[in-house]
């Protein structure tokens, strides 16, 4: 069907622009885009929605604030900013700022005059301070006091109560009170303090916070970590180890929560997380290696010995600089396979609180570290292993980076095209990621009518730059066909003639040389994107927007609070990714 747009009405739903319409690349042949591009306006606009905006209101030139700075263009349907700041705003709005009211000036006032009567009639203060307040009072009129505290050189005019924290160094006798902070002057005379605070296990002076907080517990952060061994190391020695590394522990550059520690039964030395209590329960790598490793995890090691007889490590210790682990490693292929047990994993308010040590990068970095040493290396996330499917396809996976699948060769399949039940019930026992919503969905079947095969396509999702994008190409569990992506791809592009495919290969199990193989061009890396977790199901981030939340009966919504908060809150967890590799290519150049 040949569309026509010609009015501005044809690219409008509701009063919002149809971007299903505007991104497409033939909407650049319609009059109507010829029309708006023509339009003559003196700056640059963000993006076609601004052009389209300017078109419609008969905008020329950049609309300014009041002050004469260029506004920003929110979206069609709002426009521009009326204003640049919250002060414009409220030039616009008449608004004017507003002085204390009364009762709060007539409050500090009585303060000030309660705090010259406590002055004068104590007899705790010398008598010629309080003689030199009184001849001050009588140089003035009724209303001095306020004059006298607010006007006088006492610390430049700070306030009256700079008069009272001066007085102090007539009534607590230190030796350097000229070194001491204002505020940590009138703490001590508050709080009736007349020795300065020493730690009580290193005999030093302690740093003084504020006058809410006081004194820190200990003087710095080296003394935080002396304290912290005086605790500690009887309980590894207890437990039958010995703590090598105390002097590089003390450093500033050593990370207070590492340490290096020495096995006496079998001498074994390794780094050890002492973070949040992990003290108390110590195990050597070597006496109990599998301590600390999930059933699930075990589960995937006991499998890897049945198909791979090279060798295989366990918590195989990497050289990178931080002496982390991998946790199964077949050396002689490079292969590493990292399970990640989603409850340590992601980051939450609930345990372990660690929250507040989120880091996005967390399985990227990781990834990065084992792929600059020549490392290929697989994470499994343990969600995908409790379920019965995806376990299975985690073993096909497997299987054929250890070459241990059954293959076929494309030339003695036939391509054929499928219908949306035969291909969603082949995605979901086969690809780790399950359905999609395919236009274009293409198979490869033997002479028995068997579909060893599926590559799946559709519009471009999330870009106007490329037409098509490739979702899906998977094989059946445990078979390889050699040559069938490449078929299928050139089928595709022979029958529907794109003028451009983009696609994405995740990160945790594919390093992408199958599209390189396909002569796509690698555009670039995604960063990490983040699921919720709660009761391990995971939760896209697009259906846990802020907006979308109150509808949930598990979350008590509001306002003022972030996405996060509330789902922190809500105890869900946040989990990242490894981000995705993007190729792309133009079939017809």
């Amino acid at each position: 069907m040949t569309r026509t747009y010609n009015n501005l009405t044809d690219i409008l739903a509701n009063g919002k622009i149809n971007t299903a319409v505007i991104r497409r690349d033939w909407f650049k042949d319609t009059p109507l885009y010829k029309q708006i591009i023509s339009y003559k306006i003196d700056f640059i606009p963000i993006n076609l929605s601004e052009h389209i905006y300017c078109f419609s209101k008969g905008i020329t030139s950049r609309p300014k604030c009041v002050c004469g700075k260029d506004l920003k263009f929110i979206t069609f349907t709002i426009g521009y900013r009326k204003s640049c700041s919250n002060i414009c705003s409220r030039k616009i709005k008449g608004d004017d700022w507003k002085s204390p009211s009364s009762s709060i000036i007539i409050n500090t006032t009585k303060e000030k005059a309660d705090l010259y009567q406590y002055i004068t009639s104590n007899d705790s203060i010398p008598p010629d301070i309080r003689e030199f307040l009184n001849e001050k009072m009588k140089k003035r009129d009724n209303d001095t006091f306020n004059h006298y505290f607010d006007r006088t050189d006492y610390r430049n005019n700070k306030s009256y109560i700079c008069g009272l924290i001066n007085l102090t160094k007539h009534l607590i006798p230190f030796n350097n009170l000229k070194d001491l902070k204002l505020c940590e002057r009138m703490y001590l005379y508050l709080n009736n303090i007349t020795e300065l605070p020493k730690c009580k296990v290193t005999n030093k002076p302690l740093k003084f916070i504020d006058t809410k907080v006081g004194y820190s517990k200990y003087p710095s952060r080296r003394d935080i970590k002396h304290v912290t061994i005086n605790r500690i190391q009887p309980i590894l020695k207890s437990q039958g180890f010995d703590w090598i590394n105390i002097n590089d522990f003390m450093s500033n550059n050593l990370t207070y929560t590492t340490a290096t520690l020495k096995c006496n039964k079998c001498n074994n030395i390794d780094d050890y997380d002492l973070w949040n209590g992990r003290w108390h329960k110590v195990y050597c790598s070597i006496c109990n290696p599998f301590i600390h490793d999930s059933s699930q995890e075990l589960e995937v090691y006991e499998y890897v010995k049945t198909i791979y007889s090279g060798n295989i490590l366990r918590n195989y210790k990497y050289d990178n600089g931080n002496r982390k682990e991998i946790d199964i490693y077949l050396p002689d292929i490079k292969l590493g396979i990292e399970f990640n047990g989603e409850l340590f994993h992601s980051f939450g308010t609930t345990y372990p609180n660690n929250a507040s040590y989120e880091n996005k990068n967390k399985h990227l970095n990781k990834l990065n570290d084992l792929n600059n040493l020549g490392i290929t290396v697989m994470q499994i996330n343990s969600s995908e292993w409790e379920d019965d499917i995806k376990r299975e396809i985690w073993k096909s996976i497997i299987n054929v980076k250890i070459n241990k699948v059954i293959a076929y060769h494309a030339r003695a399949l036939t391509v054929i095209s499928l219908d949306n039940d035969t291909k969603d019930n082949f995605l979901i026992h086969n690809h780790l990621q399950g359905t999609d919503k395919s236009s274009v969905r293409l198979g490869l079947k033997d002479s028995n009518n068997e579909l060893l095969a599926v590559m799946t396509f559709s519009k471009a999702r999330f870009t106007d730059q490329f037409e098509y994008e490739m979702l899906r190409y998977s094989c059946k569990r445990n078979i390889r066909v050699n040559g069938g992506a490449g078929k299928l791809l050139k089928y595709f592009i022979s029958k529907y003639s794109p003028n451009s495919i983009i696609t994405y290969a995740d990160k945790r199990y594919s390093n992408g040389n199958l599209y390189k193989k396909l002569n796509f061009t690698l555009k670039g890396s995604s960063a990490p994107k983040y699921t919720y977790i709660k009761n391990g199901i995971h939760y896209h981030r697009l259906l846990m927007e802020k907006h979308k939340l109150k509808d949930r009966a598990d979350i008590k919504y509001d306002e003022s609070k972030s996405e996060t908060e509330l789902l922190f809150e809500a105890k869900y967890r946040r989990y990242w990714d490894c981000g995705n590799y993007v190729f792309f290519m133009y079939p017809t150049t």
